[in-house]
């Protein structure tokens, strides 16, 4: 049955929605033209599971350099990498925007590889740049240490968290074909 916004309903089964009476399934916003289109929550989930996952691997990565006082180093790297993920948001909404039209997924693994790298190595820049309390005040100088371990983190954090959203997203898509 179709509903005034085009949703389609669906009763629920008690066995799979618990209490349930009905259950609205939103029409896919993916098309044949724009088979990798997606919602704004298909992009949220995408870029909270990028952040979390760069904060795991990347405490993961300070366990060498700093001898497992990583997390010391999130006094640092929660503020910059939320503000990575705030200013760095619309960019990659645009980045998305721009490949809904390519089916293929490895173009969008490498163009998110690559929007990491830059979003990873800018913060790391600033943050290395601007003086105490808000960044090290230390410059890059030859040391490129930091900047390898957050480009380390942040390139598969992102295209993971693009992976995660698109394959979820493309797998609601199927189970509501399926079950249409």
């Amino acid at each position: 049955m179709e509903t005034p916004d085009g949703a389609q309903t669906r009763a629920a089964t008690s066995a799979r929605f618990p209490g349930a009476t009905s259950l609205t399934l939103r029409a896919s916003p993916r098309t044949p033209a724009e088979p990798m289109r997606f919602t704004g929550g298909d992009f949220a989930a995408g870029a909270v599971t990028a952040w979390v996952l760069f904060l795991i691997l990347h405490q993961l990565a300070l366990l060498v350099p700093l001898w497992g006082y990583g997390i010391a180093g999130l006094a640092y790297t929660l503020p910059w990498s939320a503000g990575a993920l705030l200013l760095g948001s619309p960019l990659a909404y645009l980045l998305g925007w721009t490949l809904r039209r390519q089916p293929s997924i490895a173009v969008h693994l490498v163009a998110f590889s690559l929007f990491g790298a830059i979003i990873g190595l800018g913060t790391t820049a600033l943050a290395l740049a601007m003086p105490p309390p808000w960044g090290l005040g230390i410059g890059f100088g030859s040391d490129l240490t930091p900047a390898v371990i957050v480009a380390a983190s942040a390139v598969p954090a992102v295209a993971l968290g693009w992976w995660a959203a698109a394959r979820s997203a493309l797998l609601d898509d199927k189970r509501s074909a399926d079950s249409a």
